[in-house]
């Protein structure tokens, strides 16, 4: 992927867990990203959780001000994973 994307909108597109753990490992390199739509996907509550990458993704990228991960089907745990690397 790009190390210069601004902006990727990538809803609706019926990605799930592993397709979504890649698309954030792959962005984590990125440091100019600053919108990322990802929502409706369905990349929670997967056979694999993918909160940690997502954590990860969240300590590399500095540069982020927008970020939709809604309808995603987050379990209760993987949000507080989630939002503990936000804090």
């Amino acid at each position: 992927m790009s190390k210069n994307l601004i902006e990727v909108y990538i809803h609706w597109n019926q990605i799930k867990s592993e397709g979504g753990g890649l698309i954030f490992k792959a962005l984590s390199t990125n440091t100019t990203l600053k919108v990322f739509d990802i929502s409706w996907n369905s990349i929670g509550s997967g056979i694999i959780s993918i909160a940690n990458v997502v954590s990860e993704f969240f300590k590399t990228n500095k540069s982020l001000v927008h970020l939709d991960m809604s309808n995603n089907n987050f379990t209760y745990e993987e949000t507080l994973e989630i939002s503990k690397s936000l804090n």
